[in-house]
């Protein structure tokens, strides 16, 4: 997720701590036709895994080090936080970073809005044929599969 505005991102490098997370939404909200958008329709948010870094997953990133860039953790969370400062959007539930939801507009519709990016397992290899098939492997988790299974019953 990089948006150039004005031929460059900013903070210049990989965004890891919480004031970098800041930086790059404020960027962001300086392209004239996203702050168009926003002031035009109503948005539905959810993250992506490029909140926080490429290929995120449950316990970590593709492109996460922790020998160079801290805990999977606390870069997860500054994202998490950068992102509920910036976005219209709240969390639900007791969980701090539970952006999974469904939302109700009277009789007309009911959206569910599920996370297929903070539960899911990792992202085998392409040639992991046998780890791709695994039955046991999920996109959304344990606790949001039973939620999703009772939401359109």
């Amino acid at each position: 997720m990089f948006l150039i505005v004005a031929g460059r991102t900013a903070p210049n490098r990989e965004t890891v701590t919480l004031a970098d997370y800041r930086i790059r939404h404020g960027r962001y909200r300086q392209d004239p036709d996203l702050a168009l958008l926003h002031a035009s329709v109503p948005f539905l948010c959810m993250w992506d895994d490029h909140e926080s870094a490429n290929d995120a997953w449950r316990n970590g990133a593709e492109n996460h080090d922790s020998t160079r860039q801290g805990s999977w953790t606390a870069r997860k969370a500054a994202s998490a936080q950068a992102y509920f400062e910036w976005l219209p959007v709240r969390p639900s539930g007791t969980d701090s970073h539970k952006l999974y939801r469904r939302l109700g507009f009277g009789r007309l519709a009911e959206l569910i809005v599920p996370d297929l990016r903070s539960y899911r397992d990792e992202k085998p290899s392409v040639t992991d044929f046998p780890t791709i098939d695994d039955p046991q492997r999920s996109l959304l988790g344990a606790e949001q599969y039973r939620w999703l299974e009772t939401s359109v019953t």
